[in-house]
């Protein structure tokens, strides 16, 4: 009996010197930082055939971005210095100025930059073209290149 006084003697000390020992924490901060990407794709050319006059449309322009940004923007610009927003062959152009139309949107000139297309992350749309041909307008190969730039918010 004296032998199992003495085990339960230290057990008790045991528990008690284990509630006196104190603990400590401490916190770690771990952070990172995911850098921004975002792509466009256009088709590569779109072509309207034999120009006739009155309205010529093309619907076969598509547009494709890629992105990891909430918000963005796709601007829709003719960048020459001059005759902005028209077809033009040499120093000729049409009448009347070619549109852009994405697929739920609003037919537009570009006589100056506008917003295209909005998004957030992957997102992909298609287009239209259309140039409204004079009967005064003059024979010739007439091109316009559209530059479409990505912009987030």
């Amino acid at each position: 009996m004296k032998g199992l006084m003495g085990i339960l003697i230290a057990i008790l000390i045991l528990v008690l010197l284990q509630g006196t020992v104190s603990a400590a924490t401490d916190t770690c901060v771990v952070s990172g930082n995911l850098a921004g990407t975002i792509s466009i794709s256009v088709s590569e050319s779109i072509n309207l055939g034999t120009l006739t006059v009155g309205e010529n449309t093309n619907t076969t322009g598509t547009l494709a971005v890629t992105s990891n940004y909430a918000d963005w923007d796709v601007i829709a610009s003719d960048e020459k210095a001059s005759d902005k927003g028209y077809m033009t062959s040499g120093s000729e152009r049409f009448t009347n100025l070619f549109e852009l139309k994405e697929d739920s949107g609003s037919w537009v000139t570009l006589d100056t930059s506008r917003t295209f297309f909005e998004g957030t992350g992957d997102d992909s749309t298609g287009y239209s073209v259309r140039q409204v041909v004079d009967a005064a307008d003059l024979a010739g190969e007439y091109t316009i290149t559209v530059t479409f730039t990505t912009s987030v918010s």
